[in-house]
């Protein structure tokens, strides 16, 4: 499990090599100087593959490196530097021994246990580095690097409740550390620890402020329930880097507490800066949706949905906001069904589809238009009988052209799979009355009073649709489709 960082340079390939490779400059000097005072070939050599190693040109530096190995096998420095300038190359299989050597020969080296440690995770052995990130942590223990290696280490295996002990004394040694900072906050986030996510920020943003850093901590804030200042930071990222990902999530806060007007402003705004982006079409239609400008929101959709015509995501959210709407509006029903004919077996489509087509001014009792929304429904619920909407949209196209008993059995059906759908128990309720069977409708109406009762008590109902789509498109990819439940 790795840590969303977008700045993260600091990974696995290159934990334990800082340390090391401040270190090189004049050690193999000293060390050569005391043992072979009348040689000065090797040391140049040395410094030779240290100079290629820091400019990148490590195919040159391994040239370099080979006859001194040879030489000098044993070569604490030398074994270190190698590698290191394998490690560059990405031959960590080959680094290993070379980095083993040097931490056998130094077992007192922090910095070289750390590089040995890394190249064992990189390959894998996760339980051998985890034994050698300890022993050079016992070895300096309050010391940036051995604590931040450690911690980073258990970031990467998912471990962020083990990471951030370490990633804490690594922070109070270095506090301007932006990786160690960042990481060190978002694994507080990441573990429901909201208000140390934010003292760490606030810390950290007097040393760099950076609209990485204002985003994350409109996260923090957001998640311990200070929305107002969540805003204010998202806010403050936005206007530091106008990205697409900071614009998006300074609208979908403002969606998720029902600031609609606000939203629609900064959507229209990244509509305008990022015109092929699915996301803000989304988020404008979301937040239109949230005003009850159906239109509006239909048309910002139907513009998602010609976007990514083969992702569902656009399709159902369009489908799932236009079925409040009481006005038609063209080309949704186009939409639907090129969802439809993109995915047959998708029982919501079909669903959305059917009452997309009852909003058609031609939908009229005994019309084609009817019977194509009637066939529709019937569709959905043979690919999902479990639906109980289509159920009950069923029922209430069967009342509409007076099917009274085909009626009575869809909305028994409808409960039967869902007993707490409340229209049902109401609507079946009104043709018991209408049929002469009182105490049956008197039982359905009880029946609803109670769940009505209930749903008066729960929170917003489209409230947390709102929230339900919002999470949905700060997860999805533009390349990945996803589909919506």
């Amino acid at each position: 499990m790795a840590l969303r960082t977008p700045h993260n340079r600091w990974t696995l390939a290159t934990l334990g090599v800082w340390t090391i490779f401040c270190s090189l400059h004049g050690r193999f000097l000293k060390a050569h100087t005391q043992n072979d005072q009348g040689m000065e070939s090797p040391n140049r050599a040395f410094q030779s593959a240290v100079t290629n190693y820091e400019s990148g040109n490590f195919a040159q530096a391994e040239q370099i490196l080979l006859p001194l190995l040879k030489r000098s096998p044993q070569a604490f420095d030398v074994n270190e530097l190698m590698g290191l300038v394998l490690t560059g190359e990405r031959k960590d299989a080959e680094a290993l021994t070379y980095l083993r050597s040097a931490a056998r020969t130094s077992p007192g080296s922090a910095p070289a246990l750390l590089a040995y440690a890394a190249c064992l995770a990189r390959l894998g052995r996760m339980g051998e580095a985890e034994a050698q990130f300890r022993q050079a942590v016992a070895l300096e223990p309050s010391a940036y690097d051995s604590n931040h290696d450690m911690g980073e280490f258990y970031v990467q295996a998912g471990k962020l409740a083990s990471a951030i002990p370490y990633l804490e004394k690594a922070q109070l040694a270095q506090p301007s550390s932006y990786e160690n900072g960042y990481d060190l906050a978002l694994a507080d986030i990441r573990t429901r620890k909201p208000r140390q996510a934010e003292n760490a920020l606030q810390n950290l943003v007097r040393y760099h402020d950076t609209a990485e850093l204002h985003n994350l901590l409109g996260e923090a804030e957001e998640n311990s329930g200070d929305y107002l200042s969540a805003v204010q930071e998202y806010e403050k990222a936005a206007h530091m880097d106008p990205s697409e990902a900071n614009i998006l999530d300074w609208g979908t806060e403002l969606l998720l507490h029902h600031t609609f007007s606000p939203a629609v402003q900064v959507f229209i705004f990244g509509t305008e800066k990022y015109p092929g982006s699915l996301k803000m079409e989304i988020g404008l239609g979301l937040a239109y949706y949230g005003l009850a400008s159906f239109q509006n929101a239909a048309a910002a959709l139907m513009r998602a949905c010609d976007l990514a015509p083969r992702d569902p995501t656009p399709y159902l959210i369009l489908g799932e906001t236009y079925s409040n709407s009481r006005v038609p509006v063209e080309g949704v029903v186009e939409r639907l069904e090129r969802l439809t004919a993109m995915d047959p077996t998708n029982a919501r489509a079909f669903y959305y589809q059917a009452l997309a087509l009852w909003k058609a001014p031609q939908a009229v009792p005994g019309g084609a238009v009817l019977n194509k929304v009637e066939s529709t429904l019937q569709k959905a619920v043979v690919l999902d009988p479990t639906f109980a909407d289509a159920r009950l949209q069923l029922g209430k196209l069967y009342t509409g052209e007076n099917k009274i008993p085909e009626a009575i059995a869809a909305y028994n059906e409808a409960m039967r799979i869902d007993p707490n759908l409340a229209d049902a128990h109401y609507r079946l309720a009104q043709l018991y009355r209408q049929s002469g069977r009182i105490a049956e409708a008197q039982n359905q109406m009880r029946v609803y009073q109670i769940l009505h009762q209930e749903q008066l008590k729960e929170k917003d109902q489209e409230r947390s649709k709102i929230q339900r789509f919002v999470y949905t498109i700060k997860r999805q990819g533009n390349d990945e489709p996803t589909a919506v439940r």
